[in-house]
């Protein structure tokens, strides 16, 4: 069955951002380069989804709709994204206004 569940993104990156603050920001030069690129990909594909439906946390067989749980995570990846990107000035200010 396919099952479309967009509240991942924020899942993924709660773990990224409580990772980020055990280390206290301090990353391995191989992490820092590619870390821009990680954030960019989850809260792009969340700020695309935000609109969407899908079968969110429970996977409703009554097909896609809005829920709560999914639009809560989307709100959290495109914060915790701002959080990231400002505190390790790796996006441009223009995708963290968008954001």
């Amino acid at each position: 069955m396919n099952q479309t569940q967009n509240d991942i993104f924020g899942e993924c990156l709660l773990a990224l951002h409580s990772f980020l603050e055990t280390v206290n920001f301090e990353l391995p030069p191989r992490i820092e380069e590619r870390l821009p690129e990680a954030v960019r990909n989850l809260a792009e594909r969340a700020f695309v989804a935000r609109g969407e439906t899908d079968h969110g946390i429970w996977e409703l067989r009554t097909g896609k709709q809005h829920t709560l749980d999914t639009k809560a995570l989307i709100w959290v990846v495109l914060v915790r994204a701002v959080n990231i990107g400002r505190k390790t000035s790796s996006i441009d200010e223009n995708t963290l206004n968008r954001w």
